[in-house]
């Protein structure tokens, strides 16, 4: 499995979409997503930590999930060719698709996005017994260069996440930007 590396461009596009305020899938890009929404504010490793608790619905053996439930965040958390990933973070006063007010929305950008569902997100087998030719096995994942540990003292739950997302700190734990204006008005 690969470890995930922040791409900025992939932030940006991530970014862009939160600020539009339309919870639903982007399908007019060629990256793999995970979205979220909350009525209180959460930080990045919040979502990101929901996101991963779908492994307790899916079934690697026949690629599937339990039914009544999801597991397409996971997969594409744990998808083995993702090596880049961007989110952003926009508090929202409505948003679009969903029956929300001053919500705050997540979304991560993937790329290469390859989570079609049609065949497991990664070879099962022991630690970094299929890196591709070039990366070399780091803190038990596939990786070309060394990664630095996160030790943002604002986001420390990101340490220890099971597939180490973040090369140079914490970037999901800065300040939400808002379409909320500075004084808040009361019916």
């Amino acid at each position: 499995m690969r470890r995930l590396h922040w791409n900025t461009t992939l932030e940006l596009a991530a970014q862009a979409w939160t600020e539009g305020c339309d919870f639903q899938h982007n399908y007019g890009t060629d990256y793999g997503e995970n979205l979220s929404a909350q009525p209180y504010f959460y930080n990045g490793s919040e979502a990101l930590l929901g996101w991963y608790s779908e492994i307790a619905y899916y079934d690697y053996t026949t690629n599937s999930c339990s039914d009544g439930h999801i597991c397409g965040h996971y997969t594409q958390l744990v998808l083995e060719e993702s090596s880049n990933v961007g989110c952003g973070i926009y508090f929202c006063r409505t948003m679009k698709t969903i029956t929300m007010t001053n919500g705050y929305f997540i979304a991560c950008f993937y790329s290469p996005a390859t989570n079609k569902g049609s065949s497991v997100p990664y070879k099962n087998g022991p630690v970094c017994s299929s890196c591709l030719a070039g990366l070399g096995c780091v803190d038990g994942l596939c990786d070309e260069e060394s990664p630095m540990k996160v030790k943002d003292p604002k986001c420390p739950s990101l340490v220890g996440f099971p597939k180490v997302l973040f090369v140079s700190g914490s970037q999901l734990c800065r300040e939400v930007k808002s379409n909320q204006t500075e004084t808040a008005t009361t019916p």
